[in-house]
This record gives C-alpha cells, sequence and structure tokens, in this order.
C-alpha cells in the first residue's frame, strides 16, 4: 500500500448577499469573507503540520436565491524529512556559524 503525502482540502462558505446593505463596503466584507474562509481551510489541517499548501484556487459564485458562495480547493503537502537528511542537517549546523536561512526542497 502506498502512502500519499498530498492530500486535497476544501472549504465552502455561504452568506446572504445584500446588494443594497453592502453598496460601499463590499471589499472589505469579501476580505473578511476570504480571511475566513481561509481559516476554515488553516484549521482543518492544523493537525498535519507542517504542511505546504499548494495550488490555491477559489470560487465565487452568487446563487438564484441571493447567497454568495466562496469555495477555496488547494493541494497540501505534507513537509516530512528524507532519510538521512536530518542527521546531515545536525551535522552541517554544528560545523558552521552562520545565521543565514537554510532553503528546503520539495
Amino acid at each position: 500500500e502506498e502512502l500519499s503525502n498530498e492530500q486535497l482540502v476544501m472549504s465552502m462558505l455561504r452568506v446572504k448577499w445584500n446588494p443594497a446593505s453592502r453598496a460601499t463596503r463590499s471589499n472589505q466584507y469579501f476580505s473578511s469573507l476570504f480571511q475566513e474562509l481561509f481559516a476554515k481551510i488553516c484549521a482543518g489541517i492544523e493537525h498535519m503540520v507542517p504542511v505546504s499548501i499548494c495550488g490555491l484556487r477559489t470560487q465565487v459564485n452568487l446563487t438564484p436565491d441571493d447567497m454568495i458562495e466562496l469555495i477555496c480547493i488547494g493541494k497540501v503537502v505534507l513537509e516530512r524529512e528524507r532519510d538521512g537528511e536530518k542527521g546531515a542537517e545536525n551535522n552541517s549546523a554544528e560545523s558552521e556559524d552562520s545565521d543565514d536561512a537554510g532553503v528546503v526542497e520539495h
């Protein structure tokens, strides 16, 4: 059985749209909705950390019953150490006195 280090994630938010009351503050309103949508994704994957979220796509729909439907889909990639990498990192950290940040390849 093959285990994957990738997983598809999705979050959806539906709210009632009232164009008359939102005429002047639409940008702020949508900004808060997207923050809530992304927070839902983060809450759903926090048990898997450390991870990277890749290919995040959002979709906005206005339904016939005047609902705004926000959908966010992405791929979560688990951050796992490769065999032998941890020992190599510890050895190089002991031998170098540098404050430079390292780059992790995926």
